[in-house]
């Protein structure tokens, strides 16, 4: 839409001009009139032949007037100028005050450049203002970063930062990039696995481009060959404990060297190792982020911020180049589906191991996976002592050798745009066909079931055999006071059936024993009792009330008991009292 004419820019400082100018013609109009009447009589004697006025001391002096004042107009207007360009920008030396004036002079003429205010990636101006070329001003903010381009014959790029930045003539914005971390999230990706089950879930990146790269300690793992190229990852512990079994020193401990490298950056470490000898390394000391002295909140790289803005994908149908911030989910999309066709569904979800998670595992594969495509540097390591770096060991700085910290050059689809990728994930894997789960609950309940119940005909096998043990232990200590009582002293045949009852009823109401008896065996104990002792209550029952024991004769014997006649054609006890009673 085409502005009015009060709407255009330096319409306002035109009024203003016009207006001190209407107001300078009224304040001296009598030294204007005496100055021009003899500049008036001089063009018309040139034009029509007429006299030239006379120059008086009044013209001199309304000439002088004027002119006093148009200088004085000019200078004050200069001095204005001057004064405001120290505040209406944040300039910081003299050439960029002097750049802020030019541009401030530039102004009522409607010549200058555009004027524009970059804030969190985006680009704050007036419609139009990005339309001029002249010289002009790029205020930005600490999150962001622009590329100016020059047009002509011989075009040229510069980048940048956080502050004042100046345009010269034909000079534009390229770009603008955001520097803060940014969050893209791609839902709803479907996926298949190895056995053909489609899954959808949703994508995530996290990843910036005002960071410095990701640093990994790097080392050698056995063998001096690239696939032995380990990342050390270290952790704080505590290590040691007292007498009172209290932790008492902390320490930074190697917790494992982990396979994550691609093969091309493992290649590329290797060729750098060997092309430095441990005698030429400058002592650079283990890297640290205390290292970075830098007060602003983001790093700006040159080369990252060229290669996210001009190394642009292009989308053939729609014929347009899609922002480099819509780039990392796209790769991890995709890195996705690779490494999730390479795995069966039920192996994501193992679940005959309790303290194994397979998905966990495949997330953090995941991760590293996208993390290597990004820019990533490292930093190499060895021992002093020759040995080998290996889990568990003490993490001393003084101990290592650190070669120089190193950015990996191979070319990939995001490190070529200097893109760091900080993290990647995906949310819960859910089949497309709601059928999957329940069958695949069915299979593991099937599993689990079968597993129960090899587990409980095992523990039933155990049992059976411990209490056969038992039971072949119980008949051996049997035998064994059976034969004591058979080896004694001899006795009557009545003395010696109511020994081997005393023994049998004794080991029969051991509960040790008693469990491993049929029920009805202290049924037939008392039954046996009452048969050999009918006389008497038997031991196994609990009397209510003491009975009065009865005073033997001296003929009596000391085993009142009938006895068992001995008779090989009987079978039976008999009935005959014992010594003829």
């Amino acid at each position: 839409m085409r502005k009015r004419f009060y709407q255009r820019d330096g319409f306002q400082i035109w009024v203003v001009l016009i207006g001190l100018f209407l107001w300078f013609l009224i304040a001296f109009r009598r030294e204007i009139g005496q100055a021009w009447m003899p500049i008036g009589s001089m063009f018309n004697a040139l034009v029509g032949g007429g006299v030239t006025a006379p120059i008086t001391p009044d013209v001199i002096r309304g000439l002088l007037v004027v002119l006093v004042n148009l200088i004085g107009y000019g200078f004050f207007f200069y001095l204005a100028l001057h004064l405001v360009s120290l505040y209406v920008l944040p300039v910081t030396n003299k050439e960029e005050r002097r750049q802020v004036l030019s541009r401030l002079v530039e102004y009522p003429s409607s010549h200058h450049g555009p004027t524009i205010f970059v804030k969190e990636g985006r680009v704050v101006a007036s419609p139009g203002e990005l339309q001029r070329r002249g010289s002009g001003a790029v205020l930005i903010d600490l999150a962001s970063a622009v590329v100016l381009e020059k047009q002509g014959a011989n075009p040229q790029a510069r980048v940048e930062g956080a502050g004042l930045a100046f345009t010269a003539h034909n000079e534009k914005i390229r770009g603008v990039v955001d520097l803060r971390p940014q969050l893209r999230l791609r839902t709803d990706v479907h996926a298949n696995t190895r056995d053909g089950i489609e899954i959808a879930t949703n994508v995530s990146t996290v990843f910036t481009l005002g960071e410095l790269p990701q640093v990994l300690y790097v080392t050698f793992e056995n063998e001096l060959i690239p696939e032995n190229i380990r990342v050390i990852h270290i952790v704080e512990e505590f290590i040691q404990r007292d007498e009172t079994g209290g932790f008492v020193h902390q320490a930074k401990i190697i917790k494992r060297l982990s396979d994550e490298l691609d093969t091309i950056d493992k290649e590329e470490i290797h060729r750098f190792v060997n092309s430095l000898h441990p005698a030429e390394i400058q002592p650079t000391g283990v890297y640290t982020e205390e290292d970075l002295n830098s007060s602003a909140p983001f790093t700006i790289d040159h080369q990252h911020v060229f290669a996210a803005l001009y190394s642009q994908a292009k989308d053939v149908k729609a014929e347009t180049y899609t922002d480099w911030s819509e780039l990392p989910p796209h790769v991890a999309t995709e890195i996705f589906r690779v490494m999730l066709a390479d795995v069966y569904y039920d192996e994501l979800y193992d679940p005959s191991h309790p303290n194994k998670f397979p998905l966990k595992e495949f997330k953090a594969r995941f991760t590293n996976k996208v993390r290597n495509q990004g820019v990533l540097a490292y930093q190499f390591l060895i021992r002093k002592d020759g040995s080998s770096i290996s889990a568990g060991q003490e993490w001393d700085e003084n101990q290592f050798i650190a070669y120089p910290v190193q950015e990996l050059r191979q070319p990939k689809v995001l490190r070529a745009r200097g893109i760091k990728l900080i993290n990647a994930g995906f949310s819960e894997l859910k089949p497309v066909n709601p059928g999957v789960r329940q069958r695949f609950l069915e299979n593991w309940r099937a599993r689990w079931e079968r597993d129960a119940e090899v587990t409980l005909a095992d523990h039933e096998l155990q049992a059976m055999r411990i209490k056969n043990q038992a039971r072949v232990q119980t008949q051996r200590e049997m035998t064994r006071k059976l034969t004591a009582i058979f080896d004694s002293t001899p006795l009557s045949q009545e003395a010696l059936a109511l020994r081997v009852y005393q023994a049998l009823e004794t080991l029969a109401t051991d509960p040790a024993t008693r469990r491993l008896l049929p029920a009805d065996t202290i049924n037939l104990l008392k039954s046996l009792r009452s048969w050999i002792l009918p006389q008497e209550r038997p031991l196994l029952e609990t009397p209510k009330s003491k009975p009065k024991r009865q005073k033997k004769s001296a003929a009596q014997p000391n085993i009142p008991a009938p006895g068992i006649v001995n008779d090989p054609n009987k079978t039976q006890a008999s009935d005959t009292p014992v010594n003829g009673q």
